[in-house]
């Protein structure tokens, strides 16, 4: 009776070829810019053919966004709640800034997001991979702050979220020389909280 040859050990090729595309296109973005990569620099730093990468991602932006998004997030520490509203607000806006510092992320962040305002369908895939996982983050903060009745019950959270990633935007992307720094994380909960906090 014949019998079928054991499988190698280790992951399935076709797992293993994608894993190698996507550290390829997070090695590049460490060292390069949005607008300097492409299919075919990633492909051959993967040493794959282009077609292997259109088999998982229809684009560019596609493969970078998920490079991108494991990349950050591996250097985004984990928040230690501390029961505290304001204070774990603050601790996680922090995080972001610090986590856009890095001066590899910043670079790449922007490209992703000058490449989503001119593609409609890119957009709605930063929006939900990328913007609305942190966002999540920080509306999880505001509703249990809620319950616990450290946020006044009328307070419009999706409306505070838009006031904290309308600032977070403008000083990412306007040229002003204003920094995203601790300062401007307390300074921006400060802002906030007399229009939060139950009376």
């Amino acid at each position: 009776m014949k019998t079928e040859p054991s499988r190698p050990p280790g992951r399935p090729r076709s797992e293993a070829t994608r894993q190698s595309i996507m550290q390829a296109a997070a090695d590049l973005l460490d060292k390069d810019t949005y607008r300097s990569i492409s299919i075919e620099r990633i492909a051959a730093e993967a040493k794959v053919g282009k077609q292997s990468i259109y088999r998982w991602w229809d684009s560019k932006a596609d493969v970078l966004l998920e490079a991108f998004t494991d990349r950050a997030l591996m250097q985004l520490p984990p928040l230690r709640p501390t029961g505290a509203t304001m204070t774990d607000l603050e601790a996680l806006l922090r995080l972001f800034f610090a986590n856009v510092r890095i001066p590899s992320i910043r670079k790449t962040l922007t490209g992703l997001i000058a490449e989503a305002q001119l593609d409609p369908e890119f957009r709605a895939k930063f929006y939900a991979v990328l913007v609305s996982a942190r966002r999540n983050l920080m509306r999880d903060i505001l509703i249990k702050g809620r319950e616990r009745g450290d946020i006044a019950p009328g307070t419009d959270i999706e409306m505070i979220l838009d006031l904290i990633y309308g600032a977070f935007w403008y000083r990412l992307l306007s040229g002003t020389p204003d920094p995203l720094d601790d300062a401007f994380a307390a300074k921006l909960v400060a802002t906030l909280r007399p229009i939060m906090v139950a009376r």
